[in-house]
């Protein structure tokens, strides 16, 4: 982080015969925008002063009489004050489009799982198709597929890659209506179909949801521990009300809070029917999806993980404390499942997990899958078909409502589940899917929905593109939607009056920790879990003077008192955007990078705005002004955009707050290193010089045609 400051000049010294409020007019006259001329700044080491500059924006704070006006905010406390925006803005016009779910071929060969047999999974073939002449005379038969583990001592980074199709095997799937049960051991299998000339003509893959009485050693052991419970209990009373509740997370990457309300309309509509309590304040803590889910399910800071668990990319995450380890000792059935193997939470730019983290784990198909060619996406894309004719997303819904079919009347559960294909790079990849999720969400209520904590939540917002360089787009990327429904049977006064008031208050994934916690000690009747230092449960109320820095929300993505003020002619002086591009430039270098990444420079300002105002103590025993300034601007070779915060103090000081983001793609553009934050910044030499290439031809031969 870099800090500076020293004296101001002239102006400043007849700046500070004024007090109060007109002390911050006078300030701002000297420490914001439009640098005046060539004499303006001053540098000794690593001070940096900017002597003239004007502030030709609104501010939109202290002269904002609407500040007091509760129905403006979602948030109107001592500590935070969160205003609410329009999720149809005339802004978001331009983005948005209507789209349609990509259209599968009809499957040769389908799953079929009868609710009358527990556990058990039916390939069949189509006899239909079987008769068109493309699959005339074609034969069908499925692999098993298993994940292979490495040493929890010796591994490397291809640890949670491993999978085996077994090459011996492929066990025959009789032609017509009847096909083939599968055995109730197997999780993924890979179907084959071959012509009569020994052509393939069809192939296939399917996740299958075996019993956990027939899955593992690990789940007949849960199971029996619950047998034994049914037989200990009254055997007049529900089987549900002996299990503990069960917690399903219902997770979709890169959803904005706004974003849900255009996509899903009739989702939303359902959420608010059926009991479920929206977190309107609800914070993202972290710049991906990564740091989120950590603070959430294992309850530390990023620079906690890094030091406790994960020191570096090369490094498993197995032995982080995660909270399904504590409901696995619970005897709890766990499952992790996620639709894109190549940016899993857990995986991406990481190694990920040695031996499975849970129970139940999709990962090994999705790999698979991946890995057999199939998607047209680099990570698994939503346009990909599997399962019979399903997309990703429609495949891990199917996937979940089998699990609590097969799983939630046999033990209680807790399933974490990630949807990335749909949206992570569709600005309206959701919206199709709104009717899905509506359907899925109605069915998980009325099979489970009176014993599980149901949690439907994202992560951020979007984080790139055309949109995210909107201060809409700026706006919501720091607040994702989140839904909860406690289990009715749970249902306390004191609790629901805590979860509406809360609601309305400044909230974090570290408080979704906080509540899980509480469920454990519930379950376990004692104090058995680590406390979140961060956070408070969503069960008991929030302090009212909540702040995002008491709540661990740093303060490049604290919201509280942003104001949507700014006048069209703006324009921040270059000298802020050098000093990030600065530092920049400064942690490539701290990584030894800079042999392999161009160096960063500052080109054109794009954006600026106020969004924060205050005082702090200057360490001489004075209170002292401040401006938060949001900057974005565009750099070079191969025009990456930036976005970051700046703190500048009455004696002009500049301080960078938190991290420099990226608001456009870096993809194909850093593949020469893997350190996951600096690939933000790096511009890889070696590709730049080809895209200079490559931009030279098309110019060449644009010249001849023209």
């Amino acid at each position: 982080m870099v800090s500076s400051g020293g004296s101001d000049g002239g102006g400043g010294a007849y700046c500070r015969h004024r007090r109060k409020s007109f002390l911050l007019i006078c300030a701002l006259s000297l420490v914001l925008l439009l640098y005046s001329n060539s004499g303006g700044r001053e540098e000794t080491g690593n001070r940096v002063i900017i002597k003239s500059l004007i502030f030709p924006f609104s501010t939109g704070r202290s002269d904002d009489t609407s500040a007091d006006d509760a129905s403006l905010f979602l948030v109107h406390t001592a500590g935070c004050k969160l205003r609410h925006m329009d999720p149809f803005s005339s802004v978001v016009d331009t983005f948005l489009r209507d789209g349609a779910i990509h259209a599968c071929h009809e499957p040769l060969v389908t799953l079929v799982t009868p609710t009358t047999t527990p556990g058990e999974s039916r390939l069949v073939v189509s006899g239909a198709l079987l008769k068109k002449w493309k699959y005339k005379g074609a034969s069908c038969c499925w692999r098993r597929i298993t994940r292979r583990t490495q040493s929890p001592d010796k591994y490397d980074n291809d640890a949670d890659y491993g999978v085996d199709i077994d090459t011996k095997n492929c066990g025959k799937i009789p032609g017509g209506g009847n096909g083939v049960v599968i055995p109730g051991d197997v999780q993924y299998v890979k179907v084959e179909c071959h012509n009569e000339l020994k052509v393939q003509v069809w192939k296939d893959f399917f996740p299958l949801v075996p019993s956990p009485r027939n899955l593992s050693p690990g789940t007949k052991t849960k199971a029996k521990f619950w047998d034994e419970q049914k037989l200990k209990s009254n055997p007049n009373k529900k089987t549900s009300s002996i299990f503990p509740p069960s917690v399903l997370v219902i997770g979709i990457d890169s959803i904005s809070r706004l974003h849900m309300i255009r996509s899903m309309p009739r989702t939303k509509e359902f959420l608010t029917a059926n009991g479920f309590t929206e977190m309107k304040g609800y914070t993202k803590v972290g710049d991906n999806t990564f740091p989120n889910i950590m603070a959430a399910f294992a309850g530390m800071t990023e620079a906690e993980t890094i030091a406790r668990c994960w020191p570096s990319r090369h490094t498993k995450l197995d032995d982080c404390p995660f909270l399904w380890k504590n409901f696995s000792r619970m005897n709890y059935v766990t499952a992790h499942v996620e639709d894109s193997p190549g940016i899993a939470i857990f995986n991406y730019d990481k190694t990920g997990f040695v031996l499975p983290p849970s129970d139940y784990y999709l990962r090994p198909l999705m790999v698979a899958e991946h890995q057999a060619g199939r998607n047209r996406h680099r990570f698994g894309g939503a346009n990909d078909c599997l399962g019979g004719g399903l997309t990703p997303t429609r495949v891990l819904l199917r996937y979940i409502r089998s699990f609590v079919r097969e799983v939630g009347g046999v033990t209680p559960f807790f399933l974490l589940s990630w949807f990335t294909s749909m949206a992570h790079d569709d600005f309206n990849g959701l919206k199709p899917y709104d009717q899905d999720f509506r359907s899925f969400l109605s069915s998980i209520l009325s099979s489970v929905g009176e014993d599980t904590l149901i949690l439907f939540i994202s992560d951020h917002g979007y984080r790139f593109g055309a949109f995210r360089e909107t201060f809409l787009g700026f706006y919501e990327e720091s607040l994702p939607f989140f839904f909860l429904r406690m289990p009715p049977r749970l249902s306390s006064p004191s609790w629901s009056a805590a979860l509406r008031t809360n609601a309305a208050r400044l909230t974090s994934p570290h408080d979704l920790y906080a509540t899980l916690v509480q469920l454990i000690d519930l379950v376990n009747n004692k104090n058995t879990s680590s406390p979140s230092p961060y956070g408070t449960s969503f069960l008991a109320t929030a302090l009212e003077n909540r702040t995002c820095e008491s709540s661990a929300i740093p303060e490049k993505y604290c919201m509280c008192g942003v104001s949507p003020s700014l006048t069209t002619s703006s324009r921040l002086s270059a000298e802020l955007g050098v000093f990030i591009v600065t530092q920049i430039n400064a942690d490539l270098s701290a990584q030894n990078l800079t042999s392999l990444c161009s160096p960063v420079n500052y080109t054109t300002f794009l954006y600026g705005r106020q969004v924060g105002e205050g005082e702090v103590w200057n360490g001489v025993g004075k209170l002292e002004p401040y401006r938060d300034v949001l900057i974005a601007f565009e750099t070079s070779p191969w025009e990456g955009r930036f976005e970051a915060r700046v703190r500048i103090r009455d004696n002009a000081a500049m301080t960078l707050l938190g991290s420099v983001g990226r608001i456009n793609s870096y993809a194909g553009k850093s593949d020469c290193i893997t350190h996951y934050k600096m690939k933000n910044y790096c511009t890889c030499k070696n590709l730049w010089e080809a895209e200079v290439k490559k931009r030279e031809k098309k110019k060449q031969e644009k010249k001849k045609k023209g």
